[in-house]
């Protein structure tokens, strides 16, 4: 079904649900929040679920989530959390084969040798 197998799907999966978890939380408390922060969250969202330029979106996801909390005044503690996270763990994981940065760059792949 995947050629990559299902860890693909699973970041796939991760980007989507981070990218929710963010964007969700923004709107979710919108209007005690900049409207700057939903002009860059857009296409952080977009990047992120599309898997480009991963690092960097997730960096700036992770900071417009850190601003948001910061402009609510620390009400929604543990969904933020939660949302750092998730974005934590992208970034840690990488895009994933079923992203436009293994697209364009090429995926990484780790052997391990027998010995």
């Amino acid at each position: 079904m995947f050629p990559a197998g299902p860890p693909g799907a699973g970041l796939i999966l991760l980007r989507v649900c981070a990218t929710a978890m963010v964007v969700g939380y923004a709107l979710c408390v919108g209007g005690t929040v900049p409207n700057w922060v939903f002009f860059i969250l857009w296409p952080v969202a977009g990047l992120l679920v599309a898997g480009l330029m991963t690092p960097f979106a997730c960096a700036a996801a992770l900071a417009l989530q850190m601003t948001v909390e910061w402009e609510t005044g620390f009400r929604g503690l543990p969904c933020c959390v939660l949302g750092v996270l998730l974005l934590i763990a992208v970034l840690l994981l990488g895009p994933g084969a079923y992203s436009l940065d293994a697209l364009w760059f090429g995926r990484r792949r780790v052997t391990v040798s027998r010995r």
